[in-house]
């Protein structure tokens, strides 16, 4: 596959989407409700349906597996789950359909469970098959922007991988002439390896985003200051001029009056000298 780049990151050469083990597993044609489990028990849940309502049940889930049409097949095969909740073949079936339909995870689902019920060969399978749709899974997740652009859920996906590793070695324990498991086992392990370096590099990046926005929020931070500072200086630069133009008021005002004191007090001293000129003049008449 091609290169791809998700914010700055760069994948290359995505390992190839593992095989799944196709093949229909085999319904008992008289499909009772313990026909098709191994070991059936207390452990087991109880069928709901008759053996009537789940052999109809098989026969329409066949019917659209031979048709092709994996989303009624998936539907079909759910159905029968339902009738009967242990059927182990039914449910791996049911795995088959949903990951031919697109629906990695719900095939990984239900693969989960077809291996806690069948037989041994089956659980084989079973686990193979988990293990595949768990791997395709996490190379879907791939391609979505928020995955590669996020380290927590790319750290999900590792684990999905981890997962489906878990299941390829168990299908290799149960079965060690497995090539299909032991080849998935090593796509997947180098798949980790490279995520594994993904998540590195996200982390790196997000490191230096985290002490870029701190350094960032610490320059607006000195600017703010700064700002508030120059504000506090004209503030109080206004409040000395407003002081001092009041003070100078109110010196213009105390001169103002002391001139006006000493106008009075001249135009009555005026006045007496005038008063003593005119008390001399009758003196002297």
């Amino acid at each position: 596959m091609t290169a791809r780049r998700r914010s700055g990151i760069r994948i290359t050469g995505v390992l190839a989407a593992a095989v799944l083990s196709t093949s229909v597993a085999t319904m008992a044609e008289d499909p009772s409700p313990q026909a098709d489990r191994t070991g059936a028990g207390s452990a087991n849940p109880s069928p709901r349906g008759s053996a009537t309502e789940i052999r109809a049940a098989v026969e329409a889930a066949r019917a659209s597996m031979a048709a092709e049409d994996w989303k009624k097949a998936a539907s079909d095969w759910a159905e029968v789950e339902r009738l009967d909740p242990a059927a182990a073949a039914a449910i791996y079936n049911l795995g088959v359909a949903r990951y031919r339909d697109g629906d990695a995870q719900g095939a990984a689902d239900a693969f989960e469970r077809a291996a806690r019920y069948g037989d041994a060969d089956l659980a084989a399978r079973s686990m193979y098959n988990e293990g595949t749709a768990r791997y395709a899974a996490a190379l879907e997740s791939l391609g979505d922007d928020s995955q590669t652009s996020d380290p927590g859920a790319m750290q999900e996906t590792i684990e999905r991988v981890q997962r489906s590793l878990d299941h390829f070695k168990d299908a290799l324990d149960a079965n060690q002439g497995n090539r299909d498991a032991r080849i998935n086992a090593e796509l997947a392990s180098r798949l980790i390896r490279r995520l594994q370096q993904v998540q590195e590099q996200q982390q790196q990046q997000q490191d230096q985003q985290q002490q870029d926005q701190q350094q960032q929020e610490q320059q607006q931070q000195e600017q703010e200051q700064q700002q508030q500072q120059q504000q506090e200086q004209q503030q109080e630069q206004q409040q000395q001029d407003q002081q001092q133009q009041e003070q100078q008021q109110q010196n213009q005002q105390q001169q103002d009056q002391q001139e006006q004191e000493q106008q009075q007090n001249q135009q009555q001293q005026d006045q007496q000298e005038q008063e003593q000129q005119q008390n001399q003049q009758q003196q002297d008449q």
